[in-house]
């Protein structure tokens, strides 16, 4: 914004002060100071919403380990009051930490200019030079889906029928995370 299109600030007088503040009140430098604190703080929070994230995440994967495979999600969401799709946002952004700072050591940014969601979509997309890994990614899949199949059919039928419910309960939660993240870049 240039200096001539600058907004102009309306000086108070007594007319337009209402309430307890009236002119000449000791008290209005103070407030100001306190709304332009808060304000700071409003763009210093943003700053650290990566790093703090982050940190949550690897909490999360920390304690996860202390639990029984399949009770850690159902336990966050009964007596943490946390969804189990944001938990697995929060640990997916742990687990790809080392991405995202290559990313950004790379670009020259500073982590804390990155928001929650171009970090989501940067661990979702991976960079523009890394487009042969994706080639790559669809034939492991396949080799792990045929491995998947196998180890099913050793199986007993109702555990089976857990282990089914579970991985398409994780698919599409992933699924959904991909399609929050794509939705955000447009």
């Amino acid at each position: 914004m240039s200096e001539a299109s600058a907004p102009t600030h309306t000086v108070l007088t007594p007319r337009r002060l209402s309430g307890e503040a009236q002119a000449g009140d000791n008290r209005l430098p103070e407030i100001a100071e306190k709304i332009k604190a808060e304000y700071r703080g409003v763009f210093d929070a943003a700053k650290v919403v990566i790093s703090k994230a982050i940190a949550f995440g690897e909490l999360l994967i920390a304690e996860k380990a202390k639990f029984r495979h399949g009770d850690w999600l159902d336990w966050l969401e009964t007596n943490c009051d946390l969804e189990k799709r944001t938990a697995q946002r929060y640990m997916k952004l742990a687990q790809n930490k080392g991405t995202i700072e290559g990313h950004l050591r790379t670009q020259q940014v500073e982590l804390e200019s990155l928001s929650f969601n171009k970090a989501m979509a940067l661990i979702a997309n991976g960079s523009s030079k890394n487009k042969n890994k994706y080639a790559k990614a669809s034939d492991s899949y396949d080799t792990t889906e045929d491995k998947l199949v196998e180890k099913l059919k050793t199986m007993k039928l109702e555990t089976a029928k857990a282990s089914v419910a579970n991985t398409n309960k994780r698919l599409k939660a992933t699924l959904a995370d991909m399609e929050t993240v794509a939705a955000a870049q447009n």
